[in-house]
C-alpha cells in the first residue's frame, strides 16, 4: 500500500479517458528525508526530472508539459525550476528560458 496512491490512480485513469497515453506521462519521486539539493548529489533526481521533461517534450510534438505536484512535491518542483535554470556546477545549466520552453503549467494539488 502506498499512502496517497488513490489520488494518482484516479488522476491517471481520468487522464487516460481524455486521451493521454502512458508515453505522455511521467511520475517522479524523491527522498523527502534529505535536502532538495542532496537528492541531486546522491540520486541525480533533479537531473532525471530534467531529462524526462526534455524527452516528453521531444516525443510529444514539442508540446510543453503540465506538472502536477502533490504536497511537499510542490516545493520540490519550485526548487527544481530554480535549479534547472541555474548555471552548472551547482545548477542544471538549462539557461534562463528552460522553464518557459518546457513547462506549460504547474497545477499543485494538496500542497
Amino acid at each position: 500500500f502506498a499512502p496517497g496512491y488513490f489520488v494518482w490512480a484516479v488522476l491517471i485513469a481520468n487522464l487516460a479517458q481524455i486521451g493521454y497515453e502512458e508515453k505522455s506521462m511521467y511520475m517522479a519521486a524523491y527522498d523527502w528525508r534529505i535536502s532538495f539539493q542532496n537528492t541531486e548529489v546522491r540520486d541525480k533526481s533533479l537531473s532525471r526530472i530534467k531529462s524526462n521533461i526534455e524527452l516528453l517534450v521531444a516525443t510529444n510534438g514539442g508540446n510543453k508539459v503540465v506538472v502536477i505536484p502533490h504536497s511537499m512535491g510542490a516545493l520540490y518542483f519550485l526548487h527544481f525550476m530554480k535549479w534547472v535554470e541555474a548555471p552548472t556546477p551547482t545548477g542544471g545549466g538549462g539557461g534562463s528560458d528552460w522553464c518557459a520552453k518546457h513547462i506549460k503549467a504547474v497545477m499543485n494539488i494538496g500542497g
